[in-house]
């Protein structure tokens, strides 16, 4: 138990809560905007996709590194707080994630359920959410959980933007990794570090299942 007396001791338990929540706020902004742009992509609603498509991935194509520069300097001329700062990076190299989950789900929905919906008498906003969106739960559910991985597993942009000031989970076991030599505190931060993703990676599968059953006729 020693691994885990000096963890504690390392402060993993405030580094976990910073690791959810950052995880959480993410997911929160990714995943809404990309089902939007998943939708008007998925479902050809741009005249020119081409560009937009391009925009989207260069997060994921560029080097982390770089873009994470880049968009530091424009926040430090800003001056944004740094845990908004650092939530709204990650969301940008989360975006291409959802977007691009939700695209291959729009694809997969015919256009038509809306347009029948609104035929019935429901409107575009009514039409969106008790439709589509129920149909689309299994992406929005895959969605969600990358975006809450992206912002959970950082370690590079969440050291630049937060100037070592923001200690999350896979900031203590880089730095114990990289230079403590203590491998029971190594082992017990890496464990702590897998724990939290695999239950929200099994409480995002457990709903959209849920969802899924219950939309059946």
């Amino acid at each position: 138990m020693r691994g885990w007396q000096e963890a504690l001791d390392a402060g993993l338990p405030a580094a976990l809560i910073r690791s959810c929540l950052l995880g959480a706020a993410v997911a929160l902004i990714a995943t809404p905007l990309g089902a939007t742009a998943g939708r008007a992509l998925g479902w050809r609603l741009l005249r020119r996709p081409a560009l937009p498509s391009v925009v989207l991935l260069a997060p994921v194509v560029l080097a982390p590194f770089a873009v994470a520069m880049g968009l530091d300097v424009v926040i430090l001329r800003l001056g944004i707080p740094e845990e908004i700062a650092l939530v709204l990076v990650l969301s940008v190299f989360a975006l291409p994630y959802t977007t691009f989950t939700m695209r291959a789900t729009y694809l997969g929905l015919d256009p038509a359920l809306e347009e029948q919906a609104r035929v019935l008498g429901a409107s575009s906003r009514q039409a969106r959410h008790r439709v589509t969106l129920p149909a689309a739960t299994t992406g929005l559910a895959t969605a969600t959980g990358l975006a809450f991985l992206v912002g959970w597993s950082d370690y590079a942009v969440t050291l630049l933007i937060g100037g070592g000031q923001i200690v999350t989970a896979p900031m203590l076991l880089g730095s114990s990794a990289a230079g403590s030599g203590n491998d029971a505190l190594t082992a017990t931060l890496a464990i702590a570090a897998s724990l939290p993703p695999l239950a929200a990676l099994a409480a995002f599968t457990y709903a959209a299942s849920r969802r899924s059953r219950a939309a059946r006729p």
